[in-house]
């Protein structure tokens, strides 16, 4: 498995989003032409006032903002599969269960990518952490976010994200991609 964008410098702090606004969260990233994604890493974790609530990770494709570009996959998970917010997190898995296979031989190149954590219901403002990168390292795209989903607000730096995935297209054959939520 092969590293096809990253951006894992110093954390400076955590955007804590819920239930009411800002209740999305993204991050622009470029990939190689013809390359499948078969997972991401994020550092994050539950917020500290969490109750209860569901998620939804989204992959699109172009755009100058996630919804100007076109839904490749989306997965509603359980909050509760986070761990609890700690100064020492360790590596949890999500694993998507749909077809990935709009995840194949992408287009690449110039083409901006989004990944995006949408939370659904729990705690309205402190649900899900992600942690942020400032001053920014990352050139593939910044750290955006939005109270409805359709007006977002680029924020001039990076959340801390990898994508993973083969080089090469053609498939990776199977149903499943794994997502990594990294602390």
């Amino acid at each position: 498995m092969a590293t096809l964008a990253i951006s894992d410098g110093s954390v400076y702090d955590t955007a804590n989003f819920g239930s009411s606004a800002p209740s999305w969260e993204g991050q622009g990233f470029t990939v190689d032409a013809g390359v499948n994604i078969t997972s991401v890493a994020i550092k994050g974790s539950k917020g500290n006032n969490a109750t209860a609530g569901t998620f939804k990770v989204q992959i699109y494709e172009g755009g100058a903002e996630p919804d100007a570009g076109t839904l490749l996959y989306e997965e509603t998970f359980d909050r509760d599969i986070l761990p609890a917010y700690t100064a020492s997190p360790v590596l949890e898995d999500i694993v998507f269960t749909g077809d990935v296979t709009p995840l194949e031989n992408l287009t690449g190149g110039t083409t901006q990518y989004w990944l995006v954590l949408q939370v659904l219901t729990g705690s309205t403002n402190d649900c899900i952490r992600w942690s942020i990168e400032y001053p920014s390292s990352y050139a593939g795209g910044n750290r955006v976010y939005s109270s409805d989903g359709t007006t977002w607000t680029d924020a001039g730096y990076d959340h801390n994200f990898a994508v993973y995935g083969t080089e090469g297209g053609g498939g990776g054959g199977g149903n499943t991609t794994n997502f990594f939520l990294m602390m």
